[in-house]
């Protein structure tokens, strides 16, 4: 949904867009010139009202296998949705493929699934999150404290969230001079702020293991 970091089953907005990303050896039938054989999407199971997606692909430059179509979805409920994409290939075979994701109404922020990867770690690790604020630009705050309470890092960035899932935060494990941060366990606390002023806080574990 909206960009390539979405993960099945994570949050959206009541307006996201489908995005799919289409592939095949012979090239993909987006022409719909077989009874039948367009790009389509369904949504709960919904076959009554089932979408083309033709005129939303487009091929790949210079690549005929390639292509995507981003679509898009307006005024869904909140709560759980499942959305089914069925796709052609030029000899007529088909493939269908199936994500879900939870609509959150985006007058309310929220955010989870806070993690770190790896972890442990030795010389880097990757912050990300899920949330329903796409579109907006984010100000995003990690502080990471040593098992004593003491701060040890602080990591600030604005990110324009062009999906529900934020692209990696790095850190080296420094303490912003350029010092290493001494291995064992630690806590940190991620504080998000959208353009609304709305604000989410969550927190989590990391091991540097050095």
């Amino acid at each position: 949904m909206n960009d390539i970091h979405f993960v099945s089953g994570g949050y959206t907005n009541e307006n996201p867009v489908l995005l799919a990303l289409l592939y095949d050896e012979s090239g993909i039938n987006a022409t719909g010139s077989s009874i039948g054989h367009n790009i389509t999407a369904i949504l709960d199971g919904d076959v009554n009202n089932e979408m083309n997606l033709n005129n939303f692909y487009q091929t790949d430059p210079n690549d005929y296998k390639r292509g995507s179509a981003a679509f898009p979805l307006y005024g869904l409920a909140e709560g759980e949705h499942t959305i089914t994409v069925r796709a052609w290939d030029s000899y007529n075979n088909s493939i269908k493929s199936s994500i879900t994701f939870v609509v959150v109404n985006s007058n309310r922020f929220v955010m989870r699934n806070l993690y770190n990867y790896p972890n442990p770690f030795q010389t880097s690790t990757n912050f990300v999150f899920e949330h329903n604020a796409s579109d907006e630009t984010l100000e995003v705050n990690i502080r990471i404290f040593d098992l004593t309470g003491r701060l040890v890092r602080e990591i600030q960035q604005s990110i324009y969230a062009t999906g529900y899932r934020t692209p990696p935060i790095q850190w080296n494990g420094d303490t912003g001079g350029g010092a290493q941060i001494a291995g064992g366990y630690y806590i940190y606390q991620l504080t998000v702020k959208t353009s609304t002023g709305a604000t989410e806080r969550k927190s989590g574990k990391l091991i540097i293991a050095r």
